[in-house]
């Protein structure tokens, strides 16, 4: 049973009771009755858990710790629910008190205890949520994320679709024209036992929802108005985008956009989902939509990251498998440039050392890697846009002769340059851009010519 729309709250848009209400305000003025909401735990209460568990681990005392963190929803359910509902919620939150002083109080735990205390934030999220709703007058209810999605276990869990989906197509049928409040973050093993969906875990739940339940379009609430084509908060002029193609934003995202995460889009992939990112704090703004499919290119967008890693090394072998191998382990390179005597260069996020260093370790024999070195003193700067290969020669000519050639794929270009010239060059790229904005260029058709303007480099 298909439902068109789902909305995803992270912890920023939930942080107090006047958030809450504010996100109950753009439920009801910007959804449906059966719209899908997925959220994450209320401000800072995963790391206020994962404190439960550092103090509890060295032997700190947690109790008081406890107490405040309790004292925080009990805090937001008094303020946002009348005294029939809120009994209810606090039933609850003291079962959980007491589930969590177990937790606590063990003297050994696995792996599977420390996912439960952690997930209690986004479970209390949904629960308050739903209840919100309900004090409005319309039907909701909380589901928790582990009863409609299964994974394998494994260093990030692997969602098993078919299993995952038959569970998201029952749920539906069982709320018809019912908005069900999904917690994010968390899903669950054959056996029920929880799981983390990791870093951005709430965002992919948000997608990944969306694709098993065939929404429409997905809503990414959060605390900016969308995707810019530079960074706001480093360039003053930055332009929000209203547009661009998954693929873009895609590519985007892997080279260090702040709002996107390229874990949440692949669920989008080969679907007709559109993806929006918009204000919670100001839904009334103009925001970015995400296409599955789009007929013309976006403005370029002016990426960087501050710090990235250059693995060097040579070998004597094709290099096509090792590619292969870092694709299936999901560590794409930035950029890579293959340079003579067999020298290869791979650019990598910092997150990514560890796992590029084991991959390189194991092969090293197979395919005769030699003079390994790594190089932490370099950041990256990008231009996407399905137009990057209209843009190379003008990106080329702002670069010093520090920086690392211009890498190029079918949509982006990139360089890296030494961490003190990451910003001032980021500048640059986004001033050509901007000038070109007014920029005319000369056609010559048949000995006649005529003007057209060019939103791109001359």
């Amino acid at each position: 049973m298909a439902r068109g729309h789902l909305h995803k709250f992270g912890g920023s848009s939930l942080a107090d009771a006047d958030c809450y209400r504010r996100v109950a305000h753009i439920l009801l003025t910007h959804g449906n009755s059966d719209d899908l909401v997925v959220v994450s735990a209320a401000g800072k209460t995963t790391n206020f858990l994962y404190k439960l568990l550092s103090l509890r681990d060295s032997g700190q005392l947690w109790q008081e710790e406890l107490q405040v963190l309790i004292s925080y929803q009990q805090t937001l359910i008094e303020q946002l629910l009348s005294n029939e509902q809120a009994r209810d919620l606090r039933e609850r939150l003291s079962t959980d008190r007491s589930q969590l002083v177990s937790l606590l109080s063990l003297q050994h735990h696995n792996e599977y205890q420390l996912n439960q205390v952690v997930s209690f934030g986004e479970r209390w999220s949904a629960r308050l949520m739903a209840a919100l709703l309900r004090e409005t007058g319309v039907a909701a209810s909380h589901v928790d994320a582990c009863s409609i999605l299964v994974a394998e276990e494994g260093a990030v869990p692997n969602i098993l679709v078919p299993e995952s989906r038959e569970k998201v197509q029952a749920i539906l049928a069982l709320h018809p024209q019912e908005r069900l409040v999904i917690t994010g973050f968390i899903c669950a093993n054959r056996h029920g036992d929880t799981l983390l969906l990791g870093r951005n875990g709430s965002d992919f739940s948000a997608t990944l929802i969306a694709s098993l339940a065939d929404i429409d379009r997905v809503t990414i609430w959060t605390d900016v108005e969308g995707v810019f084509n530079a960074d706001p908060n480093k360039i003053n002029d930055a332009k929000l985008l209203k547009s661009m193609s998954l693929a873009e934003a895609d590519r985007l995202a892997r080279l260090g956009s702040p709002v996107l995460h390229s874990r949440t889009l692949q669920p989008l992939f080969n679907t007709e989902v559109s993806l929006a990112v918009r204000s919670s704090y100001a839904s009334h703004t103009d925001f970015t939509l995400i296409a599955p499919l789009s007929s013309s290119a976006s403005a370029p967008v002016v990426t960087n990251l501050n710090e990235v890693l250059l693995f060097s090394f040579k070998m004597n072998s094709n290099i096509a498998p090792l590619f292969e191998v870092l694709r299936a382990a999901g560590l794409t390179p930035l950029a890579y440039w293959e340079l003579a005597q067999h020298k290869v260069e791979l650019a990598f996020t910092l997150e990514s050392q560890k796992q590029v260093q084991a991959v390189l370790n194991q092969y090293r024999d197979e395919w005769a890697i030699e003079e390994l070195t790594i190089q932490s003193d370099l950041g990256l700067v990008a231009l996407v846009s399905a137009d990057a290969h209209h843009f190379r020669r003008s990106f080329a000519r702002l670069l010093s002769r520090d920086a690392k050639p211009v890498y190029q794929d079918s949509l982006s270009l990139v360089t890296l340059v030494p961490q003190a010239q990451v910003s001032l060059l980021t500048q640059k790229v986004h001033r050509r851009c901007a000038e070109s904005k007014n920029a005319h260029w000369r056609v010559v058709i048949g000995g006649g010519q005529y003007w057209r303007s060019m939103d791109r480099f001359i």
